[in-house]
């Protein structure tokens, strides 16, 4: 027989939901920092051997995105030291999303295109008479 991770007790023949090498009572899968009640096909995640909920890992235990701070519980960019949403990994010249090639300026990533537009116009600006 096979106990539930929550109430201790025995499951027999019933059904069971299989969560951080455990079982437990359908009803008895919840998060541990919010109690809240997972169901069986709900996303959620095992942090420090505890099982949490996702709006709990996004807002305790997730990466945040350097570009709007929320948490991060999918695909993710690092760059600059950073963790970042792919979609607010942004040029600061012309804000469109960031592939793979970019360059670092003082103010931040840019497409390449974006950064020698902007250092051409400063050789244009700052020229002197010839």
């Amino acid at each position: 027989m096979n106990d539930c991770g929550r109430c201790h007790r025995a499951i027999g023949e019933e059904t069971a939901v299989y969560a951080n090498k455990q079982l437990f009572h359908p009803t008895h899968l919840q998060c541990t920092r919010c109690s809240y009640r997972i169901e069986p096909d709900t996303k959620y995640f095992v942090y420090g051997g505890q099982i949490i909920c996702r709006r709990c890992y996004l807002q305790h235990s997730a990466p945040k995105c350097y570009g709007c701070t929320q948490g991060i519980d999918g695909e993710l960019v690092t760059a600059i030291g950073q963790t970042w949403h792919p979609a607010c990994f942004k040029c600061v010249g012309c804000t469109e999303v960031l592939s793979d090639e970019w360059l670092l300026d003082t103010a931040g990533p840019m497409h390449r295109h974006c950064y020698w537009g902007q250092i051409n116009d400063c050789q244009m600006t700052n020229a002197g008479p010839l």
